[in-house]
């Protein structure tokens, strides 16, 4: 019996882990919009970045890298944001480079001075300007034409870190899926915790300005995400996750899982049926004795 339960350990654990992943959000790009090319190249932007390979983490930690070089001297088109204070100076952007770790060193102006704008700036002037339609995979596919632009996203924050001179969160939208978008911002609403795995995620509503397609190292692999320059974080009340159906491999894994499953214990029951009928059979037989040698002793007599 021990043997048999330990044998259905590996099974229980395929089972548990495929039905977790069943339950996890997964984006298809193309039923979002994008055509079957579209999301090919978005799956390789995903992750490639552009300079040379770092080592991997170890654990779930993610690397930001500030500085890497010495300091030197489609959703429609985007919309017009003249008039308003909150627009940027694109000349200032002309510098930056998407799929790359961390801030370049020749980003930095360009960085520091969003981050400068944003703490004097109203969020009301920016969420007043900013783009609430803009998806995922249109900032990624098209970084150029979005760059500068402010954006508003809603979603789950599930870390928070703090860097030397602001706070960085990560934020997964409904139809970004398992693909986060990197957030900068100076100033952490009151009440908001830091942490690595935030559990359960804030539900928040941020706005800020697209920098870039940032490239990051996690312990298994690299990955690009945009970067939004962002004034705070709003927190907002907690609504109930859409469900979202399996994906084709998640139900073969499950369906693998339960059939390894109902092997071992029709396997188990099957032998612990035959142990006992075997067991019935000892316990009913009588006791079998050896025979007696023969008495001869009768042929010494004269």
């Amino acid at each position: 019996m021990i043997i048999w339960a330990m044998s259905l350990l590996p099974a229980l654990l395929i089972l548990g882990w495929s039905l977790r992943q069943a339950r996890l959000p997964k984006t298809d790009f193309v039923s979002a919009g994008l055509t079957a090319e579209e999301a090919q190249r978005l799956k390789r932007i995903l992750k490639e970045p552009q300079e040379d390979a770092v080592p991997r983490l170890q654990d779930d930690s993610v690397r930001v890298v500030t500085a890497l070089e010495e300091p030197r001297s489609g959703a429609g088109e985007p919309a017009p944001q003249a008039g308003s204070d909150a627009r940027l100076d694109k000349s200032i952007l002309s510098m930056i480079k998407d799929n790359t770790f961390g801030i370049m060193a020749a980003e930095k102006p360009a960085y520091d001075a969003i981050l400068s704008k944003l703490r004097s700036e109203s969020l009301a002037e920016l969420e007043s300007i900013a783009h609430g339609d803009l998806p995922f995979a249109v900032l990624m596919l098209a970084p150029d034409r979005y760059r500068g632009e402010i954006v508003t996203l809603e979603g789950d924050v599930r870390r928070i870190n703090k860097l030397p001179e602001s706070f960085e969160a990560w934020l997964f939208t409904a139809e970004s899926g398992l693909n986060p978008y990197r957030i900068v911002f100076p100033s952490l609403p009151d009440g908001v915790p830091l942490g690595d795995d935030l559990t359960p995620p804030i539900r928040v509503r941020v706005t800020g300005y697209f920098f870039k397609r940032f490239s990051y190292a996690t312990a298994n692999d690299f990955h690009t995400a945009p970067l939004l320059l962002a004034k705070t974080l709003t927190p907002l009340a907690r609504h109930n996750p859409v469900a979202v159906p399996p994906t084709k491999n998640s139900r073969s894994l499950t369906f693998l899982a339960i059939g390894i499953l109902v092997t071992f214990v029709i396997g188990g029951l099957t032998v612990e049926m035959i142990a006992r009928r075997r067991s019935r059979r000892r316990e009913c037989s009588p006791e079998e004795t050896p025979d007696s040698p023969p008495d001869f002793s009768w042929l010494k007599r004269p």
